[in-house]
């Protein structure tokens, strides 16, 4: 599958964005007035109507999309997704540098996948019978989601506005496929990640900060930036704040030129 580039400067340093769960590449744009001349996203393939939304057909398509040595930045879903590539991209055209945020490397143990197969299969079953704009809307409730209230209009209502765009069936399917129960979790690679890693979380987001710590326990060059007044999206509940966090690690690590 070929993924569709959402470019609002093409300038350097590019970092190539990610999107999550029920999200789009048009997500970044908050994210490409802070860090003007720098991000680009990928259109991940679920809101196209794509069938196969396994790990090793995603991984696949981000091999054909993104060019090595890259700067690389996933959120949630694209945060897992960009973990899976980067522990099986060779060194030699491996990333430059990856950002991630609110992410995970999967779930360790079968018991807590299979529980998590039984959650997701719940809320297929809501998509189904009670159509997308009933389920964004109940999503948008969850604890973990609830905090993008913060997101500024106008970006928040075309967040919204995007979502709808979604197939019911699209969405059940990335579930069934690449949901956290279905991910094999790629903990114990970690370690095969040689280039600077910025882990972002929400302060308040108390679930994804025990993961960013752990994860780097497992990096060699990781830098672990909690947003203040921030859930699970900080980037866009906050976006002046973690673009200046970026700025700073880019200057750290050199990253800018």
């Amino acid at each position: 599958m070929n993924l569709e580039k959402v470019a609002y400067t093409g300038k350097e340093p590019e970092i190539v964005a990610l999107h999550g769960f029920g999200g789009c590449a048009q997500d970044f744009s908050l994210m490409a007035e802070v860090l003007p001349n720098c991000i680009s996203a990928l259109q991940l393939p679920f809101a196209h109507g794509h069938v196969d939304y396994s790990t090793d057909s995603l991984v696949q398509a981000l091999n054909g999309a993104i060019k090595p040595h890259s700067i690389v930045l996933g959120y949630s879903m694209g945060a897992r997704l960009l973990l899976q590539w980067a522990v099986r991209a060779p060194q030699k055209c491996g990333p430059k540098a990856l950002i991630v945020i609110s992410g995970t490397p999967g779930l360790r143990h079968e018991a807590l996948r299979s529980e998590r197969r039984k959650q997701d299969a719940a809320i297929v079953s809501r998509i189904e019978k009670e159509g997308v704009a009933s389920f964004f809307d109940w999503w948008r409730q969850v604890p973990i989601i609830s905090s993008q209230k913060r997101i500024p209009e106008p970006h928040q209502s075309k967040m919204k506005q995007n979502r709808l765009k979604y197939d019911a069936a699209v969405l059940s399917a990335s579930l069934h496929q690449f949901g956290q129960g279905q991910m094999p979790p790629c903990w114990d690679a970690l370690s095969s990640i040689t280039c600077p890693v910025l882990l972002i979380v929400g302060e308040t987001d108390q679930k994804y900060r025990q993961i960013a710590e752990q994860m780097k326990s497992n990096l060699s060059h990781a830098h672990l930036a909690v947003v203040s007044e921030a859930g699970h999206c900080p980037h866009l509940e906050q976006s002046e704040r973690t673009g200046t966090i970026i700025q700073k690690w880019f200057d750290r690590h050199g990253l800018w030129g």
